[in-house]
């Protein structure tokens, strides 16, 4: 089976273009800053990163000793999916 080079194209830009919506920022999501603050407030004492990841804010630091990550609701602030940072 060949397949046309203009539907590899159209694949590739959909992959690309849904990739980048799945790790940008929505209209009314809290800041970066908001999202911050809420894993201070749960008991973060350092954040090394704070980022945009698959439709919520995925933070990275220190909690408890710890070095862990977990999920933001990007509007609520609400922290889940706690893990360790491998």
């Amino acid at each position: 089976m060949r397949i046309a080079p203009n539907a590899l194209l159209a694949a590739a830009f959909v992959l690309v273009a849904g990739a980048a919506q799945a790790d940008s920022v929505g209209p009314d999501w809290i800041t970066m800053e908001q999202a911050a603050k809420k894993a201070r407030d749960a008991g973060y004492t350092a954040i090394f990163k704070i980022e945009a990841d698959d439709g919520h804010w995925e933070v990275t630091g220190l909690r408890d000793g710890r070095r862990v990550e977990a999920d933001i609701h990007p509007t609520t602030g609400a922290l889940s999916n706690e893990r360790p940072d491998d």
